[in-house]
């Protein structure tokens, strides 16, 4: 850190560990629309269950 980068050694080799093996993925999706649709739509279709299924546990809690 004395030399005024933020983060030391440690945390240099840290990101450059983890940002290799994520780079081919990274890349593919931003060059993959169909992956970032599918991706998207999964992500949605889970917030939506989950979301029915709180409600419906909150009804029958209640005795429906």
């Amino acid at each position: 850190m004395a030399d005024g980068a933020p983060g030391g050694p440690l945390l240099r080799l840290f990101v450059r560990l983890v940002r290799r093996p994520l780079l081919p993925a990274v890349r593919l999706w931003r060059r993959n629309i169909q992956l970032r649709v599918v991706a998207a739509t999964l992500l949605m279709s889970l917030a939506v269950v989950l979301a029915l299924g709180f409600v419906v546990i909150a009804q029958v809690s209640k005795g429906l």
